[in-house]
């Protein structure tokens, strides 16, 4: 239950959605803290090369803005999010990413426990659109170029290339 009275957290860290230093009572701060992490393989359209360092930063904060908002609403606080692998793709028009998630859950009384992936993942696939609009308005602010033609990305065990059809 939402409750006006606030209660310092334990940890005076940002595990649950604070007011000053303070944490709403609807978060339990009583509870012990879960970490969470989880490795996610993302197809990245559109891009033909893999990313410099200032782009992965953009890349990086961006979307670590973006699933900071997102897994908020779960109660989840985002600690880190790393781009830990890039490959470019087969038909050089894509760039298959790996990236590392850590994050903090205080469960409640009745919460199970989160599934990081499966949120990041959900949310990422269903708004893709946003996410590389996002990233891409986030780029043009420091004017490079690289994501321009970035189409779509997404969440999943790697884009699977269509088979060559040999007539019979």
């Amino acid at each position: 239950a939402v409750g006006a009275v606030a209660m310092p957290c334990p940890n005076g860290d940002r595990d649950c959605r604070q007011t000053g230093q303070s944490c709403r009572t609807d978060i339990d701060c009583k509870r012990p803290l879960v970490e969470l992490g989880t490795e996610l393989a993302v197809t990245f359209d559109g891009v033909k090369s893999t990313m410099n360092e200032e782009n992965k930063e953009i890349f990086v904060n961006t979307l670590k803005d973006i699933l900071a908002k997102t897994l908020e609403e779960s109660k989840i606080s985002l600690s880190s999010l790393e781009l830990t692998q890039q490959a470019l793709g087969y038909s050089f028009d894509y760039v298959e990413l790996k990236l590392y998630l850590t994050a903090r859950h205080r469960p409640g009384e009745n919460d199970s426990r989160k599934n990081l992936n499966s949120i990041v993942q959900e949310y990422i696939n269903n708004e893709s659109f946003i996410v590389v609009l996002k990233i891409k308005q986030a780029a043009a602010l420091i004017q490079t170029l690289y994501f321009i033609s970035a189409s779509e990305i997404y969440v999943g065990e790697g884009r699977t290339e269509k088979p060559t059809v040999v007539p019979t």
